[in-house]
């Protein structure tokens, strides 16, 4: 009895092996997975990609662009298929892999029934300047960023933490000083047409600022509040003096089209 148990596990896996390095070869995950992006409206170039021995695989870099744009690049990229959740007719591929010195865990999952997708993903001391994706919305400078994401179908939310921040927000039509903050926090919440900001806080020297609010189509409705040291003195300031409050407290609405892109 143990031995025809044996054996039967033994042809299962077997077979399964078999599907995996005979039925999907290299080039044809890679063919899939590009398709997959492109229907996202997104271009998927792999570096080095390297099937392993049972249902895992490896890339040496990952280059994810929208246009010609860059929009994530990645090193030393590794993902498996659990085969647990495939009892719930459920696809969990976890992941991880390194931006630079910075590194990334994650759970992608697609259900095959209700076509439902689910995106997890940590992310520990990331280097602001290797995520090319800030770049596009004018984000210049430094700093190491931690959090987490997820999405669900086309809704997510994102918790992060932005320390030795020095930081630039160039050509925006919001006013605000990051150049002034060494610590960011955030939590913000999105959908295909709305970005709700819950909170997000910026920490400096004898300086504190909130904003909250929403961006619905590109169109802000969003609210700034700032309190400094009552002697901080500094040019910025002085644009300010009619959304100050009390002294060295200010109120800042915003509303208006966004000319970021």
């Amino acid at each position: 009895m143990i031995r025809k148990i044996f054996f039967s596990i033994s042809f299962f896996l077997f077979i399964l092996l078999g599907i995996w390095h005979i039925v999907i070869p290299t080039e044809l995950l890679y063919n899939m997975t590009k398709t997959y992006f492109k229907s996202k409206g997104l271009k998927l170039e792999c570096e080095g990609l390297h099937k392993g021995i049972f249902y895992n695989f490896t890339v040496e870099q990952v280059k994810i662009q929208k246009e010609k744009n860059v929009l994530f690049l990645c090193q030393q990229f590794s993902t498996h298929l659990d085969f647990f959740p495939l009892f719930k007719l459920d696809i969990s591929l976890p992941f991880n892999g390194y931006i630079k010195k910075g590194k990334f865990d994650g759970v992608f999952t697609f259900n095959l029934l209700q076509k439902n997708s689910s995106l997890w993903i940590l992310f520990l001391n990331i280097e602001i300047e290797d995520l090319p994706f800030l770049h596009l919305a004018k984000l210049k400078g430094k700093g190491i960023v931690q959090g987490k994401a997820e999405i669900i179908n086309s809704k997510g939310s994102v918790t992060f933490k932005v320390s030795k921040a020095k930081l630039s927000l160039e050509a925006s039509s919001i006013f605000f000083p990051l150049s002034f903050f060494h610590t960011i926090q955030g939590l913000i919440e999105f959908s295909p047409d709305i970005i709700r900001i819950l909170s997000l806080t910026a920490e400096g020297q004898e300086i504190y600022a909130k904003l909250k609010g929403e961006i619905v189509n590109n169109k802000a409705h969003l609210n700034l509040e700032m309190q400094t040291a009552s002697a901080l003195s500094r040019p910025y300031f002085a644009l300010l003096k009619k959304y100050e409050i009390m002294p060295g407290y200010y109120k800042i609405p915003f509303d208006g089209i966004l000319t970021m892109p």
